[in-house]
């Protein structure tokens, strides 16, 4: 190594190093302030462009997921999450919306690191200011105390909201979007049917944390009853909307009596949102606002007829139970379940795609 051209040359690895601490920006365009909120100032106006005109080419009907989306970096920057699970253990985090049959990213974006200085619903609806008026209508001037406003589950709602606007769905059908339980409200889901005139709608899984306080009560029920049913068994539950007195009628229920449960009043049923709680390998919650009917009762049990009505009847699912060696064991549970199984990982197709692709 002491020949004078491998001294003067520098190595691949120290350029990498010097690469990534070097940034190029035209003096006009920096802003202190914009720079320490955004970490992706810097591509901002390139990553805009992109999702205007993502939303423009082709506009996906029916079926589509809304899931995160982590793109892989090595790039010094605050915009990376670290996730412990993937093979790439860094990446820049999107909240993506894609359609189902083709896996066309409809819209995206992103979460800004969890920064609580930057509030991305409403970066995104001035990139689509189509969207502005139905914003402030039902979500933007809320100023109740279960107000969406400036919180990312109106990030979520406006990011599901733009794709009905910008093509309504042939023959005045529905739209149906499908995501996990890290994105679902039963409040969400309500919002939504309001901002897109009820034409979208949501199949879900529940955290039951997630669940409103209404929901609680009969869902834990549910939730206790399969925790040691077998493998298949599944019910359904009535979804409730929140009282306006909820607060003042608990607090007064504390003082009077300290040992009995507090039942919530269960006057106001959503119409046609219910959970269905199935058992797995473990109790999974799944929530819909797309019901056939309401539920008779609070709480149906998925062996009465009537709650395969509401659910649009019964279909097969296989699961191993442990004792087979050869087949699944097949089960009938609702219908929505199934279609949830189908159709919730149209982003991680399009993540297989993209990756397939850059090889």
């Amino acid at each position: 190594m002491g020949h004078e051209t491998f001294k003067e040359t520098m190595s691949r690895n120290r350029f990498m190093e010097v690469g990534s601490c070097v940034l190029f920006v035209a003096m006009q365009s920096y802003d202190g302030q914009t720079a320490n909120d955004d970490p992706l100032w810097f591509c901002r106006s390139v990553l805009d462009e992109f999702i205007r005109q993502s939303g423009r080419v082709v506009v996906p009907i029916g079926i589509s997921a809304l899931d995160k989306n982590t793109c892989p970096t090595k790039a010094r920057t605050r915009a990376k999450t670290y996730c412990p699970n993937k093979p790439a253990k860094y990446g820049i985090r999107f909240y993506a919306v894609v359609g189902h049959k083709y896996c066309y990213l409809s819209t995206m974006y992103d979460n800004c690191a969890g920064n609580p200085g930057v509030q991305g619903v409403h970066d995104y609806h001035h990139l689509f200011r189509n969207l502005c008026t139905p914003y402030y209508m039902h979500i933007g001037n809320d100023t109740s105390k279960d107000t969406l406003a400036d919180t990312l589950s109106a990030l979520w709602i406006c990011m599901m909201g733009q794709q009905i606007k910008n093509f309504k769905q042939p023959g005045d059908g529905k739209r149906y979007f499908f995501s996990d339980n890290f994105y679902t409200r039963h409040i969400v889901a309500e919002r939504l049917q309001k901002f897109t005139d009820n034409e979208a709608y949501l199949i879900v899984t529940v955290k039951f944390i997630n669940g409103d306080a209404m929901n609680r009560y009969h869902l834990s029920r549910a939730m206790e009853t399969l925790k040691d049913a077998p493998c298949g068994t599944w019910c359904l539950v009535q979804a409730y909307n929140k009282n306006p007195n909820y607060e003042r009628l608990r607090n007064q229920h504390s003082q009077q009596q300290h040992s009995a449960p507090f039942v919530p009043p269960l006057d106001d049923s959503a119409e046609k949102c219910g959970y269905i709680v199935f058992k797995d390998s473990k109790v999974v919650v799944f929530y819909t606002n797309d019901l056939a009917s309401n539920p008779p009762e609070p709480v149906v049990q998925g062996s009465d007829e009537r709650a395969w009505t509401c659910v649009h009847g019964l279909a097969k699912i296989s699961r191993w139970t442990g004792n087979e060696t050869m087949h699944r064991k097949d089960f009938l549970v609702a219908a929505l379940i199934v279609v949830y199984n189908m159709f919730m990982n149209g982003v991680d197709r399009m993540d297989q795609y993209r990756s397939t692709l850059a090889k």
